[in-house]
């Protein structure tokens, strides 16, 4: 697994989860999410790691994989992906909203977007 390929992994699979959170629950009340507080909870385990190493993740990103790479992200998302959409499209978003949160927290870092 070349450098990178983790922190990518990490990023993706933090990006999924909460699209998926986010699509089950828009437009619910505060008091309506209080008996979902544990996947609450299971995001923000997944987020300190995942925004630690947006840097590595956007230079593999930008960098492209190799199949085997491919395949470890496929596994991942597979594990957290809760909808029909099709894996491959889940990824490819989920690719995209990696390097959009690495942009905006180069951005909130001082630092500018890449």
């Amino acid at each position: 697994m070349s450098a990178g390929v983790q922190e990518t992994k990490e990023i993706v699979v933090f990006a999924v989860a909460l699209a998926n959170f986010l699509a089950e629950n828009a437009g619910k009340t505060p008091i309506a999410l209080l008996p979902k507080i544990g996947e609450v909870v299971s995001l923000l385990q997944l987020m300190p790691r995942a925004i630690a190493g947006a840097d590595k993740a956007l230079a593999e990103i930008v960098d492209g994989f190799s199949q085997g790479e491919k395949e470890e992200i496929f596994v991942e998302i597979v594990k957290v992906k809760c909808s029909s959409a099709p894996v491959e499209q889940v990824i490819e978003a989920g690719l995209k909203a990696a390097v959009a949160l690495t942009d905006l927290i180069a951005v909130l870092r001082g630092k500018s977007a890449a």
